[in-house]
């Protein structure tokens, strides 16, 4: 509650039905502040009839929601009066703090002129004030003897901040691929290189610097000629797949994520190329012997010629070893 005196007389009481009503509007536009609270500001007005009693003028302030199952009162407090000052001063506003509100005292106001006292507020804000209003009564009272004067009621009208619209969160899902790299050539009998060239390395720090890989595993393919026999080659192939796998791992590539597959001899590569050159009766021979070095000689005795021109131009591409790199990468699909 908050009381406002002016000067009069007490059976000056009677006549306030024929004074203008005391009046109070919201100062300014209420919003809604980063910490929750709304600062409220409003002015009462006290018309200039009221100059000439001896009263209280009390003013009872309250937010009430929409279907009024909820009433905060308010307990608001004087910040300012707009007085005349030639009376010396005399028209500060005091304030004293009550048990049921605020008390305020003032002087005269110039003849004629309404008395306007400023009053703020704070409210805590919550979701049901949106449709809420502000609900003031407004009495006088004179040595007990009390009469309302006016009610206002004006809705809070809270401004709101725009609600942030919050980027949806990225969705990733998995995606693998494989890339075969080119195939090393080495040395007939041996597991030194032939060639290794710069592309290949590329290649797989190409494949390995791709953006949010979650995993990838290199499968490291080796194989060879077959000049010798099967027990030979076996290792051969061996030994050239931890020749690609060391070459690998100094290009920073991580050991555990290698697979060696020696394959040793890579009959069919050898089928495959004597099929695309005619010779399907030559190939089911060659199957039909179960020893690696003995169907080597049936190859070699059998068709002089197609074995002279595979040794020159299928030989050295089996005496080979390649990584098969399979990656696995998230990707966003929103």
């Amino acid at each position: 509650m908050v009381a406002i005196f002016v000067a009069a007389s007490c059976s000056s009481l009677r006549k306030l039905s024929e004074y203008p009503d005391v009046t109070a509007e919201l100062t300014e536009e209420l919003a809604l502040q980063d910490d929750g609270t709304v600062p409220m500001s409003y002015d009462v007005t006290i018309p200039a009839e009221y100059r000439s009693l001896h009263t209280g003028v009390l003013i009872y302030p309250c937010v009430q929601s929409a279907d009024s199952s909820v009433v905060v009162k308010l307990d608001s407090v004087a910040v300012d009066g707009v007085f005349n000052e030639t009376f010396n001063d005399r028209m500060d506003v005091y304030q004293d703090k009550l048990s049921d509100g605020i008390s305020i005292r003032y002087a005269y106001a110039p003849k004629g002129e309404p008395t306007v006292v400023a009053l703020c507020d704070t409210l805590a804000y919550e979701p049901w004030m949106a449709d809420a209003t502000v609900e003031i009564d407004l009495w006088a009272e004179s040595y007990g003897e009390r009469t309302p004067i006016g009610h206002v009621s004006f809705p809070l009208s809270i401004i709101l901040p725009e609600p942030e619209v919050a980027e949806p969160e990225p969705v990733f899902e998995e995606f693998s691929d494989t890339t075969a790299l080119g195939k090393s050539r080495f040395m007939i009998g041996s597991a030194e290189l032939e060639s290794l060239d710069e592309d290949f390395r590329n290649a797989v720090k190409a494949a390995l610097s791709r953006e949010k890989i979650v995993k990838y595993s290199i499968e490291i393919e080796a194989s060879c000629s077959p000049e010798a026999g099967e027990e030979f080659n076996n290792s051969l192939a061996q030994a050239r797949a931890d020749r690609l796998a060391e070459l690998l791992e100094n290009e920073g590539v991580a050991r555990g994520s290698m697979t060696l597959v020696p394959v040793g001899i890579n009959w069919n590569m050898l089928y495959s190329w004597l099929a695309a050159n005619g010779e399907e009766k030559l190939v089911e021979t060659l199957k039909s012997e179960e020893d690696a070095l003995q169907r080597y000689r049936n190859f070699r005795d059998g068709n002089y010629l197609v074995w002279k021109q595979a040794r020159q131009e299928l030989f050295p591409d089996m005496r080979y070893s390649r990584a098969i790199i399979n990656v696995t990468t998230l990707k966003q699909t929103n």
